[in-house]
């Protein structure tokens, strides 16, 4: 059995939740993505963390990040 951490999150707290799919074949990603699966997505979640770094101290910015080799469904 493995013990569980929550962390509280204040009431005026707004969390976002940023998705992107990308496509590992993209020439962005496509030199990570044959080294190691998952590699994209991990790389396009970095960005978003990067990019959402800023926003104000009352948001919790969560990346959520997925590859796909066509379309959705």
């Amino acid at each position: 059995m493995s013990a569980t951490h929550h962390t509280a999150v204040p009431l005026a707290t707004t969390i976002i939740i940023i998705i992107t799919i990308i496509c590992p074949l993209a020439d962005s990603y496509v030199v990570a993505a044959a080294h190691e699966a998952g590699s994209a997505a991990e790389e396009e979640a970095a960005r978003k963390t990067a990019k959402y770094s800023n926003i104000h101290a009352n948001h919790i910015s969560q990346p959520v990040a997925g590859e796909s080799l066509g379309p959705i469904k």
